[in-house]
């Protein structure tokens, strides 16, 4: 949408109105417009000195120039015709030429680009070809995932009666697009707690890199986009588990269609004479994560050397307790199973559950960690992640085979029933008869 102007135009149209029906009115002469602004709320990028000067005759409008500057002077050129019939747009032949132009600059990022396309078809269905490039630019990742994993739709209801006509009239369902998209290492991804499942406390971590590659996007009218290519070379630094790491030249990004990428991605750091390589590799959202070293150790014990700088047998029992805590946090956004597996054999618990959909599928993940203290004595610890976090301390005492007796402690800030037989409160004592039937 546009906003109202931000400069005053002036225009001026010489000619005549052919002896034509009503119907079919035939224009004749010039159209010229000066000194034009305007601000795109949605990009909120602010354009000045537009200026156009559009000849007509009798079955067309020839654009002999269009010229309009961004905030910074860069400027987009566009020339070429528009056949008319009735009062109707007919055939589009349109030429447009930009450097370093700007095109957003929002809470997304911003992005200047180098532009040759080509307008051509019909009104009703128009087809943009041409070549695009990323003179420069910032890419908020954390932001743009957010919207598109967790927010890809509105979740009110819309009457019929609230219908925009602008959206209704919007052309994008009715365009088709054939762009090649070159980033010449001129874009940077950044991004701070990168979450790739909703509510998860561990996400990717933090990003900055630079990415060099080249997409093709390509739709036909009514059709889905389609994006292929890749970003075949990354470089930069990634923050995980509070840890600067180097992406490995190697990495990449790659689109096979979908607008969610596959990930190919390794960093490596050297921590205590040991080069630890981490692996993040996938189609988003359903990450993997592998930990490798050189010289070679077991997934666990690079998680330690990672957080701790030491390994696992030289952990007291408080960093124990905390590294599996963090390796379970990471299981809930990544594939990781077998990490959480190799902790919880070198640390010897009983009880290791991780529940990446959370307690009743309503909230975020939950971790649950416990031990048998005593014969028919089991103690668990409960983290609940996500809108409505809390923790939970059980301790539970088989009484029989059909009885048990429990109690219980929580930090939760609500006493809202979590399901019809369950309530989270700060602190209770039951006594539990299982049966079955």
């Amino acid at each position: 949408m546009l906003d109202d102007p931000v400069d005053r135009t002036a225009d001026q149209f010489i000619g005549t109105l052919g002896p034509h029906s009503s119907r079919d009115p035939h224009f004749a002469g010039t159209l010229s417009v000066s000194d034009a602004g305007f601000v795109i709320t949605e990009t909120t990028s602010a354009y000045k000195n537009g200026r156009a000067n559009l000849t007509f005759t009798t079955d067309r409008v020839t654009v002999d120039a269009l010229h309009l500057e961004d905030a910074a002077g860069h400027a987009l050129d566009v020339r070429g015709s528009l056949g008319t019939h009735e009062l109707r747009v007919g055939d589009l032949e349109i030429e447009a030429t930009a450097r370093r132009f700007e095109i957003m600059r929002n809470a997304y990022g911003r992005m200047d680009v180098d532009a040759s396309l080509r307008l051509r078809g019909s009104y009703e269905e128009p087809r943009v070809t041409g070549d695009l490039t990323i003179a420069a630019g910032e890419l908020k990742v954390d932001e743009v995932l957010q919207r598109t994993l967790f927010q890809p739709y509105a979740t009110q209801q819309t009457t019929i009666n609230e219908v925009d006509a602008v959206a209704a009239l919007n052309p994008w369902d009715r365009m088709g697009l054939d762009i090649a998209l070159h980033v010449p290492n001129s874009l940077r991804l950044t991004g701070e707690n990168l979450q790739v499942t909703t509510g998860t406390p561990i996400g990717l971590g933090d990003i900055n890199l630079r990415v060099l590659g080249d997409l093709y996007l390509y739709k036909d009218p009514g059709q889905r986009l389609f994006v292929t290519g890749s970003f075949d070379r990354v470089v930069g630094t990634y923050a995980f588990m509070g840890r600067r790491f180097d992406v490995d030249p190697a990495s990449s990004i790659n689109f096979r269609g979908d607008l969610a990428p596959e990930v190919d991605v390794f960093v490596t750091r050297v921590i205590s004479g040991v080069e630890a390589r981490v692996g993040i590799f996938g189609p988003l959202p359903q990450l993997e994560l592998h930990m490798s070293s050189v010289p070679r150790l077991a997934e666990s014990d690079i998680l330690s050397l990672i957080v701790f700088n030491r390994s696992t047998n030289q952990l007291s029992a408080g960093q124990q307790e905390e590294l599996l805590v963090r390796a379970g946090a990471l299981a809930t956004g990544f594939i990781s199973t077998p990490l959480v597996a190799a902790i919880e054999r070198e640390i010897g618990l009983d009880i290791l559950e991780i529940d990446p959909s959370g307690e009743f599928g309503s909230n975020g993940p939950r971790l649950t960690i416990g031990e048998e203290i005593a014969p028919g004595l089991v103690a668990r610890f409960s983290r609940q992640f996500g809108t409505e976090p809390y923790d939970e301390a059980t301790i539970e005492y088989y009484l029989s085979r059909i009885l048990r007796l429990r109690a219980t402690f929580s930090d939760a800030q609500s006493l809202s029933a979590r399901s019809p037989f369950r309530r989270v409160e700060r602190a209770g004592i039951d006594l539990l008869l299982f049966f079955s039937f």
